[in-house]
């Protein structure tokens, strides 16, 4: 496992932040590149409030302990499409 996320992942993680290969530190994806993604089954990128069902966003933002009336405006705007 660890020899599998090192191989798969951390080096693509360094290869970004300029740790690795051509030592270039790449700018980040603007939100509006997130947002207009749309990642197939497996994969783990784009905005989480477009790509997130209402049940899995309420999870996930209960998990960073976001009070529930807060969780319940963001779930609003993200139903509403206001991302």
């Amino acid at each position: 496992p660890a020899e599998k996320f090192e191989k798969e992942y951390a080096y693509a993680v360094r290869h970004a932040y300029g740790k690795e290969g051509k030592r270039v530190d790449y700018t980040p994806h603007t939100c509006m590149k997130c947002i207009a993604a749309n990642p197939g089954g497996g994969e783990n990128h784009g905005c989480p409030f477009k790509t997130f069902g209402e049940e899995g966003l309420r999870a996930a933002l209960s998990g960073m302990q976001i009070k529930p009336n807060k969780v319940n405006e963001i779930v609003d705007k993200a139903k509403g499409q206001h991302y």
